[in-house]
C-alpha cells in the first residue's frame, strides 16, 4: 500500500481540527471582551470581578487569567478592540481608513475625513476610555495603561503631522504646536466634554473641530 494513501486523511483532519480550535478560542476571547465591556460600563470597573466576566462569557476564570493575566489586562484589550473596531492586532496608523487619510488631496478633505474618522473611534471607545480615566488613580497598572494610551495618541498625532505635506501648514507653526493642535482630534476628552457633558450633537462636534483645525493648522476659514 502506498504510504501517502494512509497518511493524507489524518493530516487533513489535523489541519482542520487545529483551525477549528483556533476559531473556537478566538470566539471565546471575543465573548470575554464583549461581556467585560458590558459589565465594566454597567457595573463599574471595581465592582466587576474576573469571576463575573468569566461567568458572563461562559468560560472558566482560569481561561480569562491565562489569556488576559489580570483585570487591567482585560480592560486594556477591551480598549484596543473599541479603538480599532475589531480584534485584529493593528495599530491605528496601519489600518486602511487611516492610510486613506494620507492620500487626501487637500487640507479640507484631510480634516473633514480625519474628524469623521476620529468621531467614529470616539463613539466606540469614548465611554471605556472615560471609565479608565475615572479609575486610573486607583491602581498602578491602570495608571500605566492610561499613560501608555496618551503616549500612543501623541505618537499617532505626530505620525499624521509628519505625513501631511508640510507646505499645507500655517507658516510659523512648530512641529510640537502642530501635534498639540492635532491632539484636539485624538483625545477622547474633547469628544466626551463636548458631546457627553455639553450635550452637543455629533454633527455639531464635527463642524466645530473642522473649523478649529482648518483655521489653526492651515489658516483656512471654513
Amino acid at each position: 500500500m502506498e504510504p501517502n494513501a494512509t497518511r493524507q486523511p489524518p493530516l487533513v483532519k489535523r489541519r482542520y481540527d487545529g483551525q477549528g480550535r483556533r476559531e473556537e478560542a478566538r470566539a471565546r476571547h471575543r465573548r470575554v471582551i464583549e461581556e467585560a465591556r458590558r459589565l465594566f460600563l454597567e457595573e463599574g470597573y471595581s465592582a466587576t470581578s474576573m469571576e463575573a466576566i468569566a461567568g458572563a462569557a461562559g468560560v472558566s476564570v482560569q481561561t480569562v487569567y491565562a489569556v488576559f493575566v489580570s483585570k487591567a489586562g482585560v480592560l486594556a484589550r477591551v480598549i484596543d478592540v473599541a479603538i480599532g473596531g475589531d480584534d485584529q492586532d493593528l495599530m491605528v496608523r496601519d489600518r486602511p481608513e487611516f492610510r486613506a487619510l494620507l492620500e487626501s488631496p487637500s487640507p479640507e478633505v484631510l480634516v473633514r475625513s480625519a474628524v469623521r474618522h476620529g468621531r467614529a473611534i470616539h463613539q466606540r471607545s469614548g465611554r471605556v476610555l472615560h471609565l479608565l480615566d475615572s479609575v486610573a488613580g486607583t491602581d498602578a497598572a491602570l495608571a500605566e495603561l492610561a499613560a501608555e494610551l496618551r503616549r500612543q495618541i501623541r505618537d499617532e498625532s505626530g505620525y499624521l503631522v509628519d505625513h501631511i505635506p508640510q507646505s499645507w501648514f500655517r507658516p510659523g507653526l512648530s512641529r510640537d504646536e502642530r501635534i498639540a493642535i492635532t491632539l484636539l482630534l485624538g483625545y477622547h476628552q474633547t469628544w466626551w466634554t463636548l458631546t457627553q457633558e455639553q450635550g452637543w450633537s455629533g454633527r455639531r462636534y464635527e463642524a466645530f473641530l473642522v473649523k478649529v483645525l482648518l483655521r489653526e493648522l492651515f489658516e483656512i476659514s471654513d
